[in-house]
């Protein structure tokens, strides 16, 4: 069963684990639209998150946790304690109680104990819900995924696309590590069948390192710019006009998102392969295909 099948990474484990033969029980909120491929296997399912799961996973053998939000809006009752943690929280108790075989977690990179965000504040909180039941469980930490759909790369191409000079916040050389999200699925897929990821925190990376200015410049390269012209901007004053304007959904960024970019986002090099076999793609290849 895939809890937020409707989001970016749902949808795209979808596809990857009807590629793979698996059959799947989607599960989405009424209102929401499920876009994944139609198959026999597939089973789409409309429910509340909110409450009780335990007839859906009823006979399933595995839950698969997606559900996320990068940012909140109190406003309209959308939160990370409510998101984050309250549904992790009902989709563990229904999977103790079906005595479901396995739980897999999608967190994020730079989730732990010590976070500066109510983002990972609630990620690491509903963490520790699943490590803490008696759950055979595999949390997966993910750098910043990108591909087709993605409101990462996509929005980043987007400004190249239509200012003549790209902003960019403080000095630009906070460094990321890009994942494909066609990689963090297949991953996923693979640890289905690996005892060896049982009861552990996998976090993931792609194969590169940027820094924010150099990513910009691989993107402007891949949509055949000579150079992306960038403006560097104090940080203070983006928190000021954040925090002033973060909670209206039209304002890109929050003060959170902004101390998160900065913190910085990245692992070992080559550890991706370590792990599963084979090297993730590299996004000055992958982004060719869909961003122009």
């Amino acid at each position: 069963m895939i809890a937020g099948a409707t989001g970016f990474v749902g949808s795209n484990l979808v596809s990857e684990l009807a590629a793979a033969g698996h059959d799947i029980v989607v599960f989405a909120r009424p209102g929401s639209n499920f876009y994944g491929p139609q198959a026999s296997g597939i089973k789409t399912i409309m429910a509340d998150p909110s409450k009780s799961l335990e007839i859906i996973l009823d006979g399933v053998e595995a839950v698969i946790n997606s559900i996320g939000i990068i940012r909140e809006f109190p406003s309209k009752e959308i939160t990370f304690k409510k998101v984050h943690i309250d549904i992790t929280r009902n989709l563990v108790d229904s999977a103790v109680k079906n005595k479901i075989p396995r739980f897999l977690q999608i967190s994020a990179l730079g989730v732990n104990s010590d976070g500066k965000t109510g983002y990972q504040i609630s990620k690491y909180k509903a963490e520790q819900l699943i490590i803490n039941s008696s759950l055979v469980y595999t949390i997966f930490r993910p750098s910043m995924l990108f591909g087709p759909g993605d409101k990462s790369i996509n929005f980043f191409a987007d400004l190249i696309k239509r200012l003549p000079l790209v902003p960019v916040i403080g000095d630009g050389q906070y460094r990321l590590q890009p994942l494909f999200i066609e990689d963090l699925c297949r991953a996923l897929a693979a640890s289905l069948k690996r005892p060896d990821f049982n009861h552990k925190i996998v976090e993931l990376g792609g194969p590169d390192i940027f820094t924010y200015d150099s990513m910009l410049d691989t993107l402007g390269a891949a949509m055949g710019r000579k150079s992306v012209p960038k403006i560097h901007l104090p940080v203070s004053p983006m928190r000021l006009a954040a925090c002033l304007l973060g909670g209206f959904k039209s304002f890109p960024l929050t003060n959170e998102q902004i101390t998160m970019l900065l913190e910085e986002n990245f692992v070992e090099r080559g550890s991706f392969e370590k792990q599963f076999g084979f090297a993730p793609a590299r996004l000055s290849d992958t982004i060719r295909n869909y961003i122009k």
